[in-house]
């Protein structure tokens, strides 16, 4: 029977082993593109791997990047032109979402002819110029506007199948921030103000979000956060730390904090602090109420540890229930004829 143990064992191990290397094999791609900012006379900072231009109010303005194809084939790619947001991963996004900008005075109002996306065709090994025209805005302004070019493969070329069964559809995306200026100084400070508290779900998971606004002309690097919040008896019921974020001008976004239960419902309070790399800090105090019907909607939407598993699990429980009937079924099949 030991025998039968050590063959068991041998078939689990190599089936786990092939299962694995066949997931990681197909989501292990390679990016065989880039862009990369091309400088121009008014660039603020010439050696920064961005663009920064400084210009007049009304000043037409153009904005050039290289694209390159480095892999083996042709490629389409797409690039964009978009507004710097927040994400609630407190970081900046530069690909078009629902995230919320809160001035007019944003990089899109900036483009000539709406021309915020552009086509690509690129030969195996080859590179070209993309250019977007600028017009800067007729009133000066103070700070920054932020926003960033994109680019990614079309989406017709996104399909990957290697042939190993499993079939994956990644994006990948290269960004490069722009920053446009009417002077090289910027003496605008940074703003964090915080509005509305709520309980919802995330990823199937219960959060409590703080909606975050930063209403300057300025972006905020190196943020720290610590969240804490209690009960209405003074009782913490959860902390939470953020570290390294990254907030856009104008920007509006979701500060995250995880809970491990969902908030019963009553009358909470919320401590929030925050502090960036540039030694600005800022404080909130936020009292919010959790109703029945948004405990119940919480509940709804929250998936149970305890009753949740993994189908890939399955698969591979089904596969070793299969072999481990097959090699009883040999073995048994070998004591009968001995």
């Amino acid at each position: 029977m030991k025998k039968i143990k050590y063959i068991i064992m041998l078939f689990t191990f190599f089936v786990l082993n092939l299962f694995i290397f066949n997931v990681n094999a197909n989501t292990n791609s390679e990016i065989p593109f880039s862009i990369s900012p091309i400088k121009t006379n008014n660039q603020l900072t010439k050696n920064a791997g961005y663009i920064d231009v400084v210009n007049t109010p009304n000043a037409n303005q153009n904005v050039k990047v290289m694209v390159s194809n480095n892999s083996d084939k042709t490629q389409k790619f797409i690039v964009d032109a978009s507004d710097a947001t927040t994400s609630d991963g407190v970081s900046v996004d530069y690909i078009p979402k629902n995230q919320k900008l809160i001035s007019n005075n944003t990089f899109s109002k900036t483009i000539l002819n709406k021309d915020h996306q552009k086509k690509l065709l690129l030969r195996a090994h080859s590179s070209d110029i993309v250019t977007f025209n600028l017009k800067f805005p007729s009133h000066k302004f103070d700070g920054i506007i932020m926003g960033g070019i994109s680019v990614y493969q079309d989406s017709n070329n996104q399909h990957s199948n290697n042939g190993q069964g499993l079939s994956i559809n990644n994006k990948f995306v290269y960004s490069i921030a722009v920053l446009l200026r009417n002077n090289a100084k910027n003496n605008v400070i940074p703003n964090l103000s915080a509005g509305n508290v709520f309980q919802t779900t995330v990823n199937y998971r219960p959060v409590v979000k703080t909606v975050l606004t930063n209403d300057k002309n300025n972006f905020i690097r190196g943020l720290s956060t610590n969240t804490v919040i209690k009960d209405s008896d003074g009782k913490t019921v959860t902390t939470n730390n953020t570290t390294l974020g990254q907030v856009a001008p104008i920007s509006e976004f979701h500060l995250v904090t995880p809970l491990s239960n969902k908030l019963t419902a009553g009358t909470y309070t919320l401590y929030g602090h925050a502090k960036d790399a540039d030694n600005h800090s800022w404080s909130w105090v936020r009292k919010f109420d959790i109703t029945g019907s948004n405990e119940e909607e919480t509940e709804q939407n929250t998936l149970n540890n305890d009753n949740s598993f993994n189908p890939i699990y399955i698969i591979i429980i089904i596969i070793l229930i299969i072999i481990i009937i097959f090699i009883l079924y040999r073995y048994k099949k070998y004591k009968n004829r001995h």
